[in-house]
């Protein structure tokens, strides 16, 4: 499940918006950003297509109630402001000021379903401490809530686990809980355990005993490794790598691909759609979607119709055997991809889906396209 708790500022009740960017001028930021509590400002370069890409979803914010607090930034006009500020490199940037000096930089994905979190995280503290009456509630605060409970005796625990939440701040919640002397053994140094909650994909872990302090980086790596990743992810360059290596770790021999042009909004409804196919199969197959508008030759490169606008195939890893999806009468749609997938994977399951062959098998041993 996602977390369902009500938004901090509104900023979810979207209204009709204009369609083009209004930016604020250099005089107005500056006034902006010395009185108001908060400013959340995008510092873009109008004909780049990131920034072209973010301009609805940022109209968007700006229409809400609380929008005033919105704001663009155009750095194409005011290069010297731009670097007077911020340093900025990379557009869209995306940052929020504080009127005490803080600044959060935002790094994820130029959305508004992501956006917004961001924003609220940035009003709790780092570290919110939880008690046994409201651990319940902050369990599903967000998408993925990491929770510490600390043995009083476990100082190191506690000031690390602090400074990684300072660091991540701006993409989970923390949450610290310590843990009543009474209920600790004496024969034990500590009990400390942290739990983390991915509500996005209704998953929990835990780590604990010898392995939560098994090396300097135990913590950090179960948080970022192991709580954040998510059950279906979309590949790039950076991580096909590393998926491919982790499915392989996990036993799992194959990875079964969603292509899609469609953009975040369909690969979020084919995420709702397969999600309880990818927790079944877990064991076997991993779930993941690629984007078509980055990588047109993929469609080919699976042994598809590249001028349709989504595909679905299947990768042995240790075959190197592909089986792409031969849609027939039924189309391949984010919201029917459920019940297509299933029925697909009991398909070749029972011999009834050949895998490519001769030389239409492009796809031995990994697709170097990504």
């Amino acid at each position: 499940m996602r977390f369902n708790t009500p938004t901090l500022m509104g900023l979810l009740a979207i209204v009709p918006f204009a369609s083009a960017w209004k930016h604020v001028t250099d005089e107005h930021l500056r006034e902006r950003l010395a009185s108001a509590g908060f400013t959340l400002v995008a510092f873009i370069q109008p004909h780049e297509a990131a920034s072209k890409a973010l301009e609805s979803e940022w109209l968007a914010i700006q229409s809400a109630p609380e929008g005033e607090h919105v704001v663009s930034f155009d750095c194409s006009e005011h290069a010297s402001t731009c670097r007077e500020l911020d340093t900025v490199s990379t557009f869209p940037a995306i940052r929020l000021y504080h009127r005490d000096g803080r600044i959060d930089r935002y790094r994820g994905p130029h959305s508004l379903t992501s956006i917004v979190p961001f924003l609220r995280r940035s009003f709790r503290p780092a570290v919110f401490e939880v008690t046994e009456n409201s651990l319940v509630g902050f369990m599903t605060i967000d998408d993925l809530v990491i929770v510490a409970h600390v043995h009083p005796d476990d100082d190191h625990l506690y000031h690390r686990y602090r400074q990684l939440a300072n660091h991540y701040r701006d993409r989970y919640s923390f949450g610290v809980a310590f843990t009543p002397p009474s209920s600790v053994s004496k024969e034990k140094k500590t009990s400390s355990v942290v739990r983390c909650y991915n509500n996005a994909d209704d998953e929990q872990h835990e780590l604990a005993g010898d392995t939560l302090h098994a090396h300097l980086g135990a913590l950090e790596a179960f948080i970022t490794e192991t709580c954040a990743a998510p059950l279906i992810p979309e590949l790039t360059r950076r991580n096909e790598a590393d998926f491919v290596a982790a499915t392989t770790a996990s036993g799992a021999q194959s990875i079964l691909h969603y292509l899609t042009e469609g953009g975040d909004a369909d690969k979020d409804v084919f995420r709702e759609s397969v999600r309880p196919l990818a927790k079944k199969y877990k064991e076997y197959v991993r779930f993941a979607v690629t984007d078509l508008g980055a990588y047109p030759e993929m469609m080919a490169a699976f042994g598809l119709d590249p001028k349709v606008s989504r595909g679905l195939a299947l990768q042995n890893l240790v075959t190197g055997e592909l089986f792409p999806y031969r849609s027939g009468a039924k189309k391949l749609t984010a919201v029917s991809a459920g019940t297509i997938v299933e029925n697909f994977l009991e398909d070749i399951a029972d011999g009834n889906v050949k895998p490519l062959t001769g030389g239409d098998q492009r796809f031995q041993g990994g697709h170097d396209e990504l």
